[in-house]
């Protein structure tokens, strides 16, 4: 995420870029985006880490395991 933003910073310093409204939801987007995906892979380790640990799952994580 931090690459992300350090990107699109950068690329508006150097480029000498103005973000309209429509660029500005892009990259809203884009972020949102990178955080949801950054959640659930980090949710993911945390489990198979539990998983591999010998820790059991919590309520519910176990079925979660078997489907993803």
């Amino acid at each position: 995420n931090v690459k992300q933003v350090l990107t699109i910073c950068l690329a508006v310093i150097i480029f000498d870029l103005h973000i309209t409204p429509t660029n500005g939801m892009g990259i809203m987007l884009t972020l949102l985006g990178g955080m949801w995906f950054g959640a659930i892979e980090y949710q993911e380790k945390k489990a198979k880490s539990m998983f591999f640990n010998g820790a059991s799952p919590a309520v519910g994580e176990k079925e979660r395991l078997v489907t993803v």
